[in-house]
C-alpha cells in the first residue's frame, strides 16, 4: 500500500530559471524605477517559499500578492521590504493585513473610512495606494472619466490623503496600441489626482501592473514596474525569459491488477485480495515534461508479465 504521507504529485522547479528571469527583468529597468516581483497564486505555483530568497538576494524590495495567506508566506518566509495587495480588499481582509503591514488600495468612501479609523487606533501603519480604473479592467479602480467617480476621489482624498503614498492602475490588454491608450490616460488622472489634492508628485510612487509594461515595444513610464509573468518565463522568450517548462510534474498511479499465479508461489509484496481474487497494489511514477508523459509503459508491462507469471 502507499503510505498515507507518501506525496503522490509534486513539481520541480528550476530556481535558477526563475533567478535568471528576475535578472533580466531588472537589467530592462529604466534608470532610477522601482521594480516588484508579484507573487500572487502562491508565486504563479512555483511556491512563495522558493522564490522569496531569490528576490531577496538581487535586492528587490517590493513584493505584490493579493491574500493575506500569501502576505503570511511572504513574511515568513523572510521578506522585510514593502508588501502591496494588488486588489481591493474586503473589510476583514484589511483588518488582518494589518498584521503583515499590508500596503492597501483605495477606491471607495467605505474603505477610506475603515483605513482612517485603523490609522487612529494605531493599528495600521502601512501606506495607502489609490486605484484607478484608468481604461483599466474596471475590478477594482475608480473611474475619474465620470462625475461621480471624481466626487469619490475627492472624498477619499479628504478622508486619508495624508496617508497616500501611490497611485496605481492595471492596464488590461497587452495589444501596444491600447497599452500606450491605457498609460496615457493613467497619467492624466494621475495629474487630475495631483491638481485637486494636497499630494505633491515627488511624494508619490506612480506604478501598473502588467509584465508588458517593462517589455512591451510600447515604451511605458512609471516608477514601478509590476511584473510576474516574465519572471516565470511566460512571456516575450525572445529577451531570454526562460520557461518552467520542461520541468517535471509527477504523480504516483496506483495500478491494481488481478494475479494469475498462486498466492504461494509470489514472493512480492503487497498484496490484497478483492472479493476471492489475489491482486498486487503498484504504484507507478508518472511524470510530465514539456507536457508529455513519461511513463515507462514498456517496463510497467515487463513488470506486470513477471508478477503474472506470463510473458510478453
Amino acid at each position: 500500500m502507499v503510505s498515507p504521507q507518501t506525496l503522490t504529485s509534486w513539481c520541480e522547479i528550476d530556481l535558477d530559471c526563475i533567478a535568471q528571469n528576475l535578472a533580466i527583468a531588472i537589467s530592462l529597468l529604466p534608470k532610477d524605477t522601482r521594480f516588484c516581483a508579484v507573487l500572487k497564486a502562491d508565486a504563479y505555483g512555483h511556491g512563495i517559499d522558493q522564490v522569496v530568497p531569490i528576490i531577496t538576494k538581487q535586492g528587490v524590495d517590493c513584493v505584490g500578492i493579493t491574500s493575506n495567506a500569501e502576505a503570511a508566506a511572504v513574511r515568513k518566509a523572510g521578506f522585510s521590504g514593502q508588501l502591496m495587495r494588488l486588489r481591493a480588499a474586503t473589510p476583514c481582509e484589511i483588518e488582518h493585513g494589518t498584521l503583515y503591514n499590508v500596503d492597501e488600495q483605495v477606491n471607495s468612501v467605505d474603505t477610506a473610512l475603515q483605513l482612517q479609523a485603523l490609522i487612529k487606533n494605531g493599528d495600521y501603519r502601512s501606506g495607502i495606494h489609490l486605484a484607478l480604473n484608468a481604461n483599466g479592467m474596471s475590478r477594482d479602480g475608480l473611474e475619474l472619466d465620470t462625475q461621480s467617480g471624481r466626487k469619490t476621489c475627492k472624498s477619499i482624498l479628504a478622508q486619508v490623503g495624508d496617508r497616500i503614498v501611490g497611485v496605481c492602475s492595471h492596464f488590461p490588454s497587452n495589444d501596444p496600441a491600447q497599452l500606450r491608450e491605457s498609460a496615457e490616460l493613467f497619467q492624466q488622472h494621475v495629474d487630475w489626482v495631483i491638481s485637486n489634492s494636497q499630494l505633491e508628485r515627488k511624494d508619490l510612487l506612480i506604478h501598473a501592473g502588467s509584465s508588458l509594461t517593462l517589455v512591451s515595444d510600447e515604451k511605458i513610464e512609471t516608477d514601478m514596474y509590476r511584473c510576474g509573468a516574465i519572471l516565470y518565463g511566460i512571456l516575450k522568450p525572445e529577451l531570454g525569459f526562460a520557461r518552467q517548462w520542461p520541468f517535471e510534474q509527477r504523480s504516483l498511479a496506483l495500478v491494481i491488477f488481478r494475479v494469475d499465479q498462486p498466492l504461494a508461489t509470489i514472493d512480492q509484496k503487497p498484496w490484497i485480495k478483492i472479493g476471492s481474487w489475489p491482486v498486487f497494489q503498484l504504484a507507478i511514477q508518472m511524470g510530465f515534461t514539456d507536457m508529455r508523459t513519461k511513463l515507462h509503459w514498456s517496463q510497467f508491462a515487463v513488470n506486470c508479465a513477471k508478477l503474472s507469471g506470463k510473458s510478453r
